[in-house]
């Protein structure tokens, strides 16, 4: 949007350089309507409902990440506390350290998916914002979170199949 410049004929120049400060300049806003619709707030329509399906999309939206060395989308659907256990396991198994979540997924996410591609989610149950599942392949147990933007997110995983989910995500 264009300033309306307001000018005095003794005190300001009517033409500025492009060096000279808009002196007097009033802007015209946007309705508040489109101001609001910008913010970058939670909407309803990201939030994911407290069903075992929200869940299992959940889990397939993480491992298409993966597929896709997605490593935005990965990190994003990972409690910070499960990011950070990953990196370190990571980190201490491959001898590599110091790359972040999102580098890490955007490299190796297809490594990743490989090793997890036929997994599915059976017996989800659901206690207020905290999901366990078990892998229907392996028996692994995984551990879902839904955080206060109201997404379900990764915050736990183990070899066992009768593993307990931690209660925070810290």
């Amino acid at each position: 949007m264009q300033p309306h410049i307001h000018h005095s004929a003794r005190n300001e120049p009517r033409h500025r350089g492009p060096s000279q400060p808009v002196v007097g300049a009033t802007w015209k806003f946007a309705p508040l309507a489109v101001v609001l619709g910008a913010l970058a707030l939670p909407s309803a329509a990201h939030a994911e409902s407290m069903t075992k399906p929200a869940v299992q999309r959940a889990f397939t939206d993480w491992k298409s990440g993966l597929r896709h060395e997605d490593g935005e989308r990965v990190c994003g659907r990972m409690t910070f506390r499960y990011r950070r256990e990953l990196l370190s396991k990571i980190a201490k198994e491959t001898g590599v350290a110091g790359l972040g979540c999102v580098s890490l997924f955007d490299s190796y996410g297809r490594e990743i998916y490989d090793d997890t591609r036929s997994r599915r989610l059976r017996r989800i149950s659901i206690d207020g914002r905290r999901a366990r599942a078990v892998t229907v392949e392996t028996g692994d147990t995984v551990c879902f979170f839904r955080d206060a933007d109201r997404r379900w997110r990764l915050n736990y995983a183990s070899l066992s199949s009768t593993a307990r989910c931690p209660r925070t995500t810290r």
